[in-house]
């Protein structure tokens, strides 16, 4: 059975009506759900991306690994699922996001629209003194806000039609194949349509959250404090907060989208029946629970 594996990035899961959302509309990944299994119990075995992915390709833990954070990348050792694969005469082909060492032997018969970990994130790491705020990623939380395009998710437009274009014209009709599909545009700042955030406002109502978003800061855990802080807690406003809520949201059914613009391509193509689609996210987001904002604990 051929596979199109799709990934996104930073897709809090109970943003999904599948998972129960009352207001986020994702038709598309709600009929993966209602067409096949929900899992409830899987877990990423690290909340940052270099590490996840890596972990995830290579079938191990990052301790086994090697790869801890955003500063390590993955050179192709131990091998993955393309060496695995390509020995076994089967066609494996990735589509946008990889965040794994560039130049590096993967496995991968074809890699488009890659990208790397060419940057090495080591913002929390190596330091004796008290943590600091990352104030690069306050600005773009504050950038969030309604666009007049969708030009912030242009990457994964490119992704999705690639995508689209490869299921239509470039598989392989002579041996298996997987096709491993990326997106990574649900990073802030978060900046959809102006229609899309107006129809999510009720998102921003912060006296509607749960118990999570209420907790006193000095109940967390010393280190807990030191990283919330790390990811500028205290210094975002209530309307900072109620934007990034609509637009994490609208941003979630964006990406919806673009998985369904894949979904549709297998339709159009009779592929439905004979293809394994799996939809999964490479780890969740933080949104102000436990005052924490971001990703990575």
């Amino acid at each position: 059975m051929n596979v199109v594996f799709i990934l996104s990035d930073v897709h809090k899961s109970e943003y999904t009506g599948c998972y129960g959302h009352d207001t986020v509309r994702t038709p598309n990944i709600d009929r993966l759900a209602s067409e096949g299994t929900r899992f409830t119990r899987a877990y990423c075995v690290s909340p940052i991306c270099s590490p996840t992915r890596s972990a995830m390709y290579a079938g191990r833990f990052v301790h086994e690994i090697g790869i801890w954070d955003n500063s390590v990348a993955y050179k192709g050792t131990p091998e993955g699922w393309g060496h695995y694969f390509s020995k076994n005469g089967v066609s494996f082909t990735s589509i946008g996001k990889l965040d794994f060492e560039r130049g590096a032997q993967h496995g991968i018969s074809e890699a488009i629209l890659p990208t790397y970990r060419d940057n090495r994130d080591v913002h929390a790491l190596y330091r004796e003194e008290e943590i600091i705020p990352r104030h690069d990623l306050l600005r773009k939380h504050k950038a969030t806000g309604p666009d007049d395009s969708l030009e912030s998710y242009n990457n994964d437009d490119k992704t999705a039609a690639a995508a689209v274009s490869w299921l239509k014209e470039g598989r392989p009709d002579d041996r298996p194949w997987v096709l491993y599909v990326n997106f990574n545009d649900l990073h802030r700042p978060w900046k959809p349509p102006h229609a899309v955030w107006e129809s999510h406002a009720e998102e921003g109502k912060l006296e509607e959250r749960d118990e999570r978003f209420q907790e006193n800061r000095s109940a967390l855990h010393p280190y807990s404090r030191a990283y919330a802080r790390h990811h500028n807690d205290g210094n975002f406003e209530d309307e900072d907060l109620r934007k990034m809520m609509i637009g994490y949201t609208g941003s979630v059914e964006i990406l919806d989208r673009n998985v369904g613009r894949v979904l549709t391509a297998l339709d159009d193509e009779g592929l439905r029946g004979e293809v394994l689609v799996v939809y999964a996210s490479d780890h969740g987001y933080s949104l102000g629970e436990h005052h924490h904002f971001e990703h990575g604990s």
